[in-house]
């Protein structure tokens, strides 16, 4: 009868429900899940100049091409073509393909890798500097086009400069004097020109 009765009371404290929680016990386990942090912007810091820039225009038979460090780039990839020439302005783009052979301008190949692009509104004539993936946020001033690159709050000037046989593509941060120089590339055309390029806009940031 003793064992009955010790089985009896376990049975039943195992099924009984316990005392109800405290005060405390109950706001812990009401208290909601905390907020996950939030998520930086896309490009807060995380937009490489020398990656993501390259150069683009028409190769000696008239097909648009783009150069650019990126060798991985896919059918349908979009670019964003800003014309340097004043006034200056922006169109997108459109990866066709990779080039058999590297897209060259004065007997010399372009550095980076060559692709067949296309324009979905015709560009200006001459060189552009390309940018990887759409551009949101450009605006154009007084006949010069901005835009803020790496998201950072200071927008970011593109330029160009002829010096000796060739041109220096360059993009800056910020203006007049305290810009400063992003990105270069100097593109060889091979006929002479005449120079106007500043110390800053060819040599060694």
């Amino acid at each position: 009868v003793l064992a009955c009765s010790v089985l009896a009371m376990s049975l039943a404290g195992c099924g009984a429900p316990g005392p109800p929680p405290s005060g405390a016990a109950r706001a812990k386990a009401a208290a909601p899940a905390p907020e996950p942090a939030a998520a930086p912007a896309v490009n807060a810091g995380a937009f490489d100049f020398e990656t993501r820039l390259g150069v683009a225009g028409r190769d000696a038979s008239g097909r648009l091409c783009l150069a650019v460090p990126d060798s991985t780039l896919k059918a349908g990839a979009l670019v964003t073509l800003i014309s340097i020439a004043a006034p200056q302005t922006s169109v997108g783009a459109r990866i066709v393909a990779r080039r058999a052979r590297p897209w060259e301008m004065g007997n010399m190949a372009l550095e980076g890798a060559s692709y067949e692009i296309e324009a979905l509104t015709e560009p200006e004539e001459g060189l552009s500097i390309a940018v990887l993936g759409a551009l949101a946020g450009g605006h154009v001033a007084a006949g010069v086009f901005r835009a803020d690159l790496d998201g950072d709050g200071v927008d970011e000037s593109f330029r160009e400069c002829a010096s000796g046989e060739g041109v220096h593509l360059t993009v800056w941060s910020g203006t007049a004097r305290k810009a400063v120089r992003r990105w270069h590339r100097y593109i060889y055309l091979g006929y002479d020109l005449e120079a106007n390029c500043t110390e800053e806009e060819v040599g060694n940031p």
